[in-house]
């Protein structure tokens, strides 16, 4: 059996601390560090997403409104909706971000 831990994942988003911990042909999972003051410019993905808070509390812009999540917040998100994380608190904002490829 394969296992993939956060600290030797590959990183494929290093301004934020973006690692692969898993990849198919349907669905890759990220786990995503956004350090206090860090934020993701809105923009839309062409797949479907789920967000999971793993540790912390974020701002998630979607179109023109905002929303506060915290750990434990489950977020899915449609294809094509424009959208983007903040954290303007004093501790790391955690994310499973799940990209599901194919219906």
């Amino acid at each position: 059996m394969n296992t993939t831990s956060v600290t030797t994942a590959p990183i494929m988003a290093p301004r934020f601390d973006g690692r692969l911990l898993f990849e198919s042909d349907n669905l890759d999972i990220v786990h995503l560090t956004l350090k206090t003051g860090d934020a993701i410019a809105p923009h839309s993905n062409p797949v479907d997403v789920v967000f999971f808070v793993v540790e912390g509390e974020g701002i998630l812009t979607v179109e023109e409104e905002t929303f506060q999540y915290k750990k434990g917040d489950c977020i899915p998100m449609k294809t094509g909706i424009n959208r983007g994380w903040s954290n303007p608190n004093q501790s790391d904002l955690k994310l499973l971000v799940i990209k599901m490829k194919s219906a």
